[in-house]
């Protein structure tokens, strides 16, 4: 669900909500799918009456895996966040609270900063413990004061738009192949050890294999998926910061990523196709506010 909405960006941020909800929906529907996937090819060692039994397992594991994953999210940041320097009065600057308030956040985040770490900027939405916004690296020291008010309007947008819980259900599914991956795998290997029939472990493996591929498939639905969601932050942004601040975007984005990945000529970032990549490329996400990145000069 969008919570930020710019008419001049009308078409582009529909365009990537709806590959966004397709790309999520297309993940969660071939997790639960699975076992329907599977079951012809272990036709010779499933029963149909095992059948029976898998698919209310599968849903249950599924179910299990989020909860536990949320869980575990949750006590990670409380444990984390208690340990690094929150930067006092900054996490009340007006800035964030202007922001978070035109957002309809039920939370103020809190700004977070990380000096020894890559230069970076992220949103860490919590439950329990609250928003955070992190400052890693020399990323409050690079931007100037309207780029630093953009970046911080992207991540609150993440926020809004609740990236963070997407991202879980994601996370959740590629556990669930890793898991049906490892276990078809280890059959195999038990069923050749214990000199069973060659055909089943011979079965197994080609079950493994089509498991394998579903989850080299779903690897590229959830870097589709995150580059939607990037899209929207940035149109999510103008939204809450005002459409001037287009080129401040796209000027804080080329320095935050010079100073993260350096400007040596091998860098393999730059290297990685479009669909292989979380984030779009900064010349793209110009191009989709309107813009030529290579006309921003910083």
């Amino acid at each position: 669900m969008l919570f930020t909405w710019v008419p001049p960006l009308g078409h582009h941020i529909i365009r990537q909500s709806v590959k966004s909800w397709i790309c999520l929906l297309v993940a969660i529907a071939i997790v639960i799918a699975l076992p329907f996937i599977l079951q012809p090819l272990l036709s010779g060692i499933v029963t149909d009456e095992e059948l029976d039994l898998w698919i209310p397992a599968h849903f249950g594991f599924i179910i299990t895996c989020f909860t536990a994953l949320f869980v575990l999210y949750e006590i990670l940041v409380y444990l984390h966040y208690r340990k690094v320097w929150i930067g006092g009065e900054e996490g009340e600057a007006p800035i964030i609270k202007r922001l978070a308030s035109r957002a309809l956040l039920r939370h103020t985040p809190r700004t977070l900063f990380y000096p020894r770490a890559k230069t970076n900027v992220a949103a860490m939405p919590s439950l329990f413990s609250g928003h955070f916004i992190s400052f890693y690296g020399e990323s409050f020291k690079i931007l100037n004061e309207r780029e630093t008010e953009v970046v911080i309007a992207h991540e609150v947008a993440h926020l809004k738009h609740m990236d963070r819980v997407s991202a879980l259900v994601l996370v959740t599914t590629g556990i669930i192949f890793s898991v049906y991956f490892s276990a078809l795998i280890v059959a195999c290997v038990a069923s050749i050890i214990l000199q069973a029939d060659p055909a089943q472990g011979e079965i197994l493996l080609k079950a493994s294999w089509v498991v394998l591929a579903l989850q080299i498939v779903h690897s590229y639905i959830k870097c589709a998926h995150s580059r939607t969601r990037e899209y929207l932050a940035d149109a999510g942004s103008i939204a809450l910061a005002g459409l001037d601040f287009k080129v401040d975007l796209i000027s804080a984005l080329k320095k935050l990523e010079e100073h993260h990945w350096g400007r040596g000529p091998n860098r393999l970032a730059f290297l990685w196709p479009e669909f292989l990549r979380t984030h779009p490329r900064i010349s793209n996400r110009a191009k989709a506010l309107g813009l030529d990145a290579s006309k921003i000069v910083i």
